[in-house]
């Protein structure tokens, strides 16, 4: 039984770094409250990992920030934003998009709402909230996929910063599928696809710290 992939962010995901080479390290994922098939027959978990990034330069939150500003618009169709905001006691913008890609050979477009704030020296919050999802084959079966990233740093001289990325999503079960199977193959799918999800993450926001900031130059 296959169970769609869930790795939907609208941020480009850093290539796959040798583990001895990458400049950063997560812990395992862990369950926020227990997975669980509601009365809608859909599987809801919500699932969390935390990284420690180290930059192999000086890094920065405003960089970071502008790194996902720019890739917002080459990952996604801009259906409005940027749109000034403020969150959680931050300030920054929010955007309407739309990306579709394939997942496992089922191709899945997601409409959602960004919204990224940020104090613009020691904490940002991404958040990615889905409000239409359309897929073929197993990928129909996605209903709802939310995930939140944020990155704060403590002591700049040490050049670290922390990650966490949490995810929640709902997944339709197939009629087929017996309700135990579907929860067991589910929630170790929802897992393992997640794990994969947060080390593109933690790479990708690596880089992202040390991004060169755009520079105006006269004509």
């Amino acid at each position: 039984m296959g169970i769609v992939s869930t790795t939907l962010t609208g941020l480009a995901i850093a290539a796959k770094l040798p583990l001895a080479a990458a400049p950063f390290s997560c812990t395992a994922p862990t369950w926020v409250g227990k997975p669980a098939v509601n009365s809608q027959n859909q599987l809801e978990a919500k699932i969390q990992s935390t990284c420690t990034l180290k930059p192999d330069s000086a890094g920065s939150i405003s960089a970071l920030n502008q790194s996902i500003v720019d890739s917002i618009s080459k990952e996604n169709t801009v259906n409005s934003g940027p749109t000034p905001e403020s969150r959680d006691d931050l300030s920054g913008v929010s955007f309407d998009v739309t990306n579709v890609s394939e997942q496992e050979g089922d191709q899945v477009t997601i409409r959602k709402d960004l919204h990224l704030d940020s104090d613009g020296t020691s904490r940002i919050l991404y958040v990615a909230h889905a409000t239409s999802i359309e897929g073929s084959g197993n990928a129909a079966f996605l209903k709802a996929l939310d995930i939140t990233q944020e990155v704060t740093q403590g002591d700049p001289e040490q050049n670290v910063f922390t990650l966490t990325v949490t995810q929640a999503v709902k997944i339709e079960k197939p009629w087929y599928a017996p309700a135990g199977v579907f929860l067991s193959q589910g929630t170790s799918k929802v897992k393992s696809s997640f794990t994969s999800l947060v080390n593109g993450m933690a790479g990708s926001m690596t880089q992202g710290l040390t991004a060169s900031a755009p520079t105006n130059r006269a004509n």
